[in-house]
């Protein structure tokens, strides 16, 4: 049909056509509202992936500057102790140690940083075929000086096999906090809070010393990871998880013992039920880990039972020399010096704004989490008072406290101020989609920043490392 037939009527006469009738006009959408969901959500991860990038990348670089240099630093002497004991464990197999740290007390063996002048290769080469006057250690579980004898096996003897050990608990404890608050607590929060875990002083410094901290706040994180994905999902893999976080961290370091406990304490005094499912996950296995690292302490010590409960008490001990007054004193100036004097500044309004959303909306997933962390950090300091009181990095396992505790306040203030700006309003609905992205990684690139500059400048933990010869590159910071 050509288009002049349609204008025929059915008596045979034309009529002229109808103008279509026009829509009332619309504002035009923004190109960027245009943007299909799908699309939106790989904006908004690209974002996330650059934002974390950063965080892991400053992480990765103070932990590994001068990778290779011998002990030299404060509290680096640990390195030299764990390099004795695993390098015993090759130099005389498990049939004589017994899977215990064997430590050497020839002069200038285990204790200290060992003989200056020596090369590296000569170094180890003392301590794999010289003379030995080994005795039984005892004062933690054995597992870190195993997986450094597993390193020194596949790798060699290098100082950067040992520290790589740790080095790799404490990224991978990172990545795991990274992931489990942005579960809890969602992607800005996750990217703030972990900034403040990779910026923190006594992570940066202690975060690659070779002691047990950095492997069982990792098994300690993953024990949390799987407690949250459990009472959500009930699913049996995360309660394998748990179990195998207690198993295996338990025989890294005694803290993983009462972190099981109080886990389940909190759980059941914020839930008010007694939940025998979660104290079969968590109590129970902790128990059994216990039991067997205590059975093969005192397999080791030929039933030396006094030994380990003398032990003990030396650990837990208040000390004879000084009084509450001085211990409470060591306790504040070590975390000033850890964490940052600013870090105590902020610190009573976060734990105001944290009752205050618990008073507004009940026990949610990031209180509890908060309190679980803080728990944790404090038990430590309270149940090895006599180590507290002479070891900073005690305080090791207060990290994910500060970090989850200020990254959730400082998002919550940020989003509070930008929803109380009128023309904000318009921008974020319009634009959402591309801003998103963008502050997430301005604002981890300025937080970093700003929290470089407190840690490197006011602590003595990283202000002895960062002027440190060795360093350049780090005291340019």
């Amino acid at each position: 049909m050509r288009i002049d037939d349609s204008l025929t009527s059915a008596s045979g006469g034309t009529q002229v056509a109808e103008a279509p009738r026009l829509a009332p006009t619309l504002p035009r959408t923004p190109r960027v509202a245009k943007i299909a969901p799908a699309r939106a959500r790989w904006i908004e991860r690209g974002g996330l992936i650059v934002a974390a990038g950063i965080i892991f990348y400053i992480a990765v670089y103070l932990l590994t500057v001068n990778i290779a240099l011998p002990w030299h630093s404060k509290h680096e002497d640990n390195g030299n102790f764990f390099e004795t004991t695993a390098i015993n464990h090759i130099r005389y197999g498990f049939d004589v140690t017994k899977g215990q740290d064997l430590l050497d007390l020839g002069p200038g063996y285990s204790y200290g940083y060992g003989p200056s002048g020596l090369t590296e290769s000569q170094q180890f080469a003392r301590y794999v075929s010289g003379p030995v006057q080994t005795q039984v250690y005892g004062d933690h579980p054995p597992l870190l000086s195993i997986t450094i004898a597993g390193f020194f096996s596949i790798f060699g003897y290098h100082y950067w096999a040992e520290r790589l050990v740790v080095i790799l608990y404490a990224l991978a404890g990172l990545g795991l906090f990274f992931l489990l608050v942005r579960r809890l607590a969602g992607p800005f929060v996750a990217l703030a809070a972990s900034a403040f875990y990779a910026t923190f002083p006594i992570f940066d410094y202690y975060g690659r010393d070779v002691s047990h901290e950095s492997p069982t706040l990792f098994w300690g994180l993953a024990l949390m990871t799987g407690y949250f994905y459990w009472r959500e999902t009930h699913q049996r893999r995360w309660s394998w998880l748990m179990v195998a976080a207690i198993g295996i961290g338990g025989f890294y370091g005694w803290p993983m013992f009462y972190f099981a406990v109080l886990l389940f304490a909190i759980d059941w005094a914020i839930h008010r039920r007694f939940d025998r499912a979660l104290l079969a996950r968590t109590v129970v296995p902790a128990v059994v880990t216990f039991a067997l690292v205590l059975g093969q302490l005192i397999w080791a010590l030929n039933g030396d039972v006094g030994h380990v409960i003398s032990l003990f008490l030396f650990r837990s001990s208040s000390g004879t020399s000084y009084g509450a007054s001085a211990w409470l004193r060591n306790i504040y100036l070590f975390n000033i010096e850890d964490y940052g004097k600013w870090s105590l500044y902020v610190l009573l309004p976060a734990l105001g704004f944290l009752v205050w959303r618990i008073r507004a909306e009940g026990w949610s997933r990031p209180a509890i989490m908060t309190v679980i962390c803080a728990a944790w950090g404090v038990s430590h300091i309270l149940i090895f008072r006599e180590g507290a009181y002479l070891h900073d990095y005690w305080q090791f396992y207060l990290i994910p406290f500060y970090s989850v505790l200020y990254g959730w306040t400082l998002v919550f203030a940020a989003s509070w101020l930008l929803k109380s700006a009128p023309q904000a309003r318009e921008p974020l609905a319009r634009y959402g989609h591309v801003l998103a992205p963008v502050a997430m990684i301005a604002g981890v690139a300025m937080l970093s920043a700003v929290l470089l500059k407190l840690g490197l400048s006011s602590t003595h933990a990283l202000y002895t490392f960062r002027h440190n010869p060795y360093v350049p590159l780090l005291s340019r910071l």
